[in-house]
């Protein structure tokens, strides 16, 4: 079995200029298998996609960093996850379910914005993930179940670390370079800051660099992702034949590889600074509505039918003039439904409480859904380039 090898990629997130990249230790080392380059092998990313779930719950007005959510045993349609070590620790902020990377919580979020929104994000990245055997994307890919490189990865966050806009990577800085939003800054913000506080083990500068860490399934990937005030380092250890490495952890494998990164970069400070729309407040403080996340923790009645997803008053980034359609998810209520967009009845399946709609163009739009029972919600969102 081939030893374990390792890959970096550094990339400058404000410009898109790779400044390094590293397939293998040794490319002509062929007892080790140093000819296969390990950032462009396609991996599953383990917990690594995470934040990108949250960053759209954020901006979907489902979740806030503070906003409690249920960390418990759930049925998703036949699957039940749970967590890395087993164990269930009740409601926590989703702050607290990031940093210690819960899975329960993450797969409630995902539920509620729909695999096909964080796929079509992804892309909007400019990664290019694969899934298993061509199949549709459902619930698993929120903990690893799909393929990635280590460069698209370095993609996605150098996304979120560019205030959500994309840059598309290149070996020379590019001024002219357009950039896409595919979340707000808001989100990327809060992200930022979230993940700056993540317990490191006493590895790298406190609270300068935001930081995530991944193990996919069966120990064969190890991840660390992370970014400062400039830079976006993502590490993948592994073996070059997709062997078991028992044992290997992202947090142990990878991570101290990543800090020693930023290391010979040098760690530049990052932005502090908070956007305008962003909310600072406690889980008391909060409004209702994001107190506690509907599909987790709220102990509250709730109405009969209710849109989850987007949330009445979001917005909802990279969907208005573009190809990804508007994901809606339903929550109660009785099929049949019917749908309707701006007074408009739309083309949908009525027995499904999930419903993509073509791009209709940017700004406000009313979605409205009626059941059988004779109950109606609706939402008014903002569609956003």
């Amino acid at each position: 079995m081939a030893d374990v090898g390792v890959a970096m990629v550094v990339v400058d997130y404000h410009t898109g200029e790779v400044r390094a990249r590293i397939g293998a230790p040794d490319p002509f080392d062929e007892q080790h298998v140093g000819f296969v380059d390990m950032a462009v092998a396609k991996r599953s990313p383990g917990s690594t996609l995470k934040p990108l779930i949250y960053a759209l719950g954020f901006d979907e007005g489902l979740i806030h960093p503070e906003t409690l959510i249920n960390d418990a045993p759930q049925d998703f349609d036949g699957w039940s996850p749970s967590n890395f070590d087993g164990r269930f620790r009740g409601p926590v902020s989703v702050r607290r379910a990031l940093q210690e990377s819960l899975n329960l919580p993450a797969v409630a979020v995902l539920d509620a914005i729909s695999p096909a929104r964080l796929l079509g994000s992804m892309r909007r990245s400019g990664a290019q993930p694969i899934l298993p055997g061509g199949n549709t994307a459902g619930l698993a890919i929120g903990l690893g179940g799909l393929g990635v490189t280590l460069q698209d990865m370095a993609m996605v966050y150098a996304m979120i670390a560019n205030d959500g806009q994309v840059v598309p990577l290149t070996v020379l800085p590019d001024s002219d370079a357009v950039p896409q939003r595919v979340i707000s800054a808001r989100a990327s913000w809060y992200l930022a800051d979230i993940l700056r506080q993540t317990p490191r083990g006493g590895l790298g500068a406190s609270d300068k660099v935001a930081f995530k860490t991944g193990t996919s399934y069966g120990y064969r990937d190890a991840w660390a992702i992370g970014f400062d005030g400039q830079h976006v380092i993502a590490v993948l250890v592994g073996r070059p034949d997709n062997g078991s490495m028992p044992g290997a952890l992202g947090a142990y494998s990878a991570a101290p590889l990543l800090f020693a990164g930023f290391d010979i970069v040098g760690v530049v400070p990052p932005r502090r600074t908070p956007p305008k729309d962003a909310l600072i407040a406690s889980s008391g403080d909060l409004p209702k509505a994001l107190r506690t996340f509907a599909a987790g923790t709220g102990g509250e009645m709730t109405p009969p039918i209710r849109i989850l997803a987007p949330r009445d008053g979001a917005e909802v980034f990279g969907v208005a003039d573009s190809s990804m359609p508007l994901f809606v998810h339903l929550q109660g209520g009785t099929p049949p439904f019917r749908w309707l967009i701006n007074n408009r009845p739309m083309d949908a399946d009525p027995l499904r409480r999930e419903a993509a709609f073509d791009t209709m163009g940017g700004g406000f739009h009313r979605i409205t859904v009626l059941d059988a029972a004779g109950h109606s919600a609706n939402a008014t969102v903002r569609l956003m380039p």
